[in-house]
């Protein structure tokens, strides 16, 4: 498959006002980021909160303007694009945002909302057309549409992410980004609307690029997955070789946090010890070394980079191969879960057994 979306050397910073007088210090919040996004495939961004995934995306979708480095989307650098050529782009690569209850106006019916995007990105359509085609939209996310009368305050959670999922389709992109686009939502919900971005993602031939922190939701719904931490992306790789594979520590702690849906061994869990760093000044050489429980000297000195595991997979760890080779310790306690943990993976193997329809999912939200 061809690249639709690289990012190289991608560097973002911003200036904090640390005391009243006192020069700006800068925020590294992307360092020196390359990623090579593939047209047609799922790519999620996962982290903890601060790791920069939500900067980074905005830096792909040119919501940012970059401190250093480019974004090529098909080829073209966009860093730097404005007017009518950063218009154009926009209707190309469309966002998703994380909360759909401050997303949508208020002040605005849902037909309003979704002929927005085609006022601006598709002219060709007359104005007496557009009821039409919001209509094909809100059914094609699976809403009814006598709803495009209607307010946002009207409709749940869910049902208020399809309209901001037709929003986005409205201007007929090739990439869709989705910033934390289901966390919002009920977990009963969450397993509907990866359902319908799958089945978007395949009807329509788009690219998706999902920012998250929940790997329980990423582990489903992705091709590859990008680990990121204080900035920095550490791991690299295909969904399954870096779920069933882990190399870096991060990565194996991250792992290891969520919860499993069965009794039994596992392995230990990896603890993380304190919080992570200011990005205003960062640890040197590996940044997750102050929470690293394999730091070594190398690690204060040198910085990693990505090297090549296997085939598609890449992780920037200086001792991987001596991590992976340490016998894993298993934990034999029995650890039995909740009848609420049992229904959330229950609805998570239902999402990615396509076993829900959008109508029964419609049905469902509405009572």
């Amino acid at each position: 498959m061809s690249v639709i979306v690289e990012a190289k050397q991608l560097v973002k910073e911003f200036g904090v006002e640390t005391a009243l007088f006192a020069p700006k210090k800068r925020v590294k919040a992307v360092s020196g980021v390359d990623l090579a996004i593939e047209k047609g495939e799922t790519f999620s961004i996962v982290g903890e909160s601060g790791c920069g995934k939500s900067t980074l995306a905005r830096l792909l979708t040119r919501l940012l303007a970059p401190t250093g480095g480019d974004v090529l989307i098909d080829g073209q650098a966009v860093a730097r694009l404005k007017g009518k050529e950063l218009t154009k782009l926009r209707g190309k690569i469309q966002f998703i945002f994380q909360d759909p209850f401050s997303s949508l106006n208020p002040r605005m019916n849902v037909a309003a909302l979704i002929a927005e995007p085609m006022e601006i990105h598709r002219p060709d359509i007359a104005p007496q057309d557009r009821r039409a085609e919001v209509a094909r939209l809100l059914e094609q996310v699976g809403l009814r549409a006598e709803y495009m009368d209607r307010y946002p305050h009207e409709f749940s959670g869910g049902q208020r992410q399809r309209i901001g999922i037709a929003r986005a389709l409205a201007a007929q992109p090739e990439i869709l980004v989705g910033d934390e686009p289901v966390s919002a939502l009920d977990v009963s919900v969450q397993a509907q609307v990866i359902n319908l971005l799958g089945d978007l993602k395949a009807q329509l031939g788009l690219t998706l690029i999902v920012i998250a922190h929940d790997l329980a939701v990423v582990r489903h719904m992705s091709d590859r997955i990008a680990v990121m931490y204080l900035g920095k992306v550490v791991e690299l790789g295909r969904a399954d070789d870096v779920v069933a594979n882990a190399q870096h520590p991060y990565t194996k702690a991250l792992m290891s946090a969520v919860p499993e849906a069965y009794v039994g061994e596992r392995e230990a869990p990896i603890a993380l010890e304190g919080e992570i760093p200011s990005p205003i000044d960062p640890p040197s050489g590996c940044r997750f070394r102050t929470r690293c429980p394999f730091a070594q000297a190398k690690c204060a000195s040198d910085e990693p980079l990505l090297r090549t595991v296997s085939e598609g997979h890449s992780v920037a760890c200086h001792f991987y191969e001596d991590i992976a080779a340490q016998d894993t310790k298993k934990d034999t306690t029995e650890h039995p879960i909740s009848e609420i943990a049992a229904r959330r993976f229950g609805l998570f193997r239902a999402a990615v057994s396509k076993t829900t329809d959008l109508e029964k999912s419609v049905s469902e939200e509405e009572k």
